[in-house]
Order: C-alpha cells, then structure tokens, then sequence
C-alpha cells in the first residue's frame, strides 16, 4: 500500500510540474512572439516609414520656420521616431565665406528655402566638399 501512494504521490508530483512548465513554455513563447512582432515591427516602420516620410535630402537648402535661418542639410537621420536634419547654417546671413554653424533641426519646422543668394553661393559650397 504504502509503495503504491508513493507512486501515485510521485505521479501527481511529475504531473503538476508538467502542467507548471507547460504553462512557463506558454508563456515564454508568448513573449517570444510579442517580441518578434514589435521587432518586426521597428524593423518595417524604420525601413518603411522613414524614407516614405523624409521631405529632404543631403544638399537642400531648408529654411526653419522658428529660428528664422536658412542652411543646407549635411546628413538625415532618426531619433525617437522623429526625422532630424544635420544643418550648416552660414555664420553671417546670405554668405557661406566665414564658414557655418552645425545645427540640429526637426522635419516639422522646415520647408525649402527661397534664398536665392544662398542658392547660387550653396551650389559652389556643395561642389568644394564643405558640406561632407
């Protein structure tokens, strides 16, 4: 009798810990594919959204609404899902000849600018390498 309760004992033992670690690979592989749908997800959305979204390339000439500056974009890229822009931003108004300021600008405050003495003077800037 008693070899017999042992058994049963040690059957509902192995039992239970079966039903436990049914419940942790479950689980566990729950989590694994909430994890692999979000990477999935940054994944698409990094390499989907980003380009789709992007307003401006390497050489424009933007104007910031809210700084009232113009430059021209040196490099694009993401940081907590906003589209930021490298900017030279000229040291003196119209004239990149005393060099420029690097400034870091958000997408939602840009538009292109319309400077036209800026622009002509920008093309020769772009074609001395400054703006690598």
């Amino acid at each position: 009798m008693e070899v017999l309760f042992r058994k049963r004992s040690a059957e509902a033992l192995l039992s239970s810990i079966r039903k436990e670690m049914k419940k942790l690979v479950k689980s566990k592989s729950v989590l694994v594919d909430e994890a692999k749908q979000a990477k999935t997800w940054t994944h698409t959305k990094r390499y989907c959204e980003v380009p789709v979204t992007r307003k401006f390339k390497h050489g424009n000439l933007v104007y910031n609404r809210n700084t009232k500056e113009d430059g021209g974009v040196r490099r694009v890229y993401e940081t907590n899902g906003a589209i930021m822009y490298e900017v030279a931003v000229p040291k003196h108004g119209d004239a990149w000849a005393e060099g420029f300021y690097i400034s870091d600008w958000a997408e939602d405050v840009l538009q292109l600018s319309n400077n036209e003495r800026l622009k002509s003077s920008t093309l020769e800037v772009l074609g001395s390498g400054w703006f690598t």
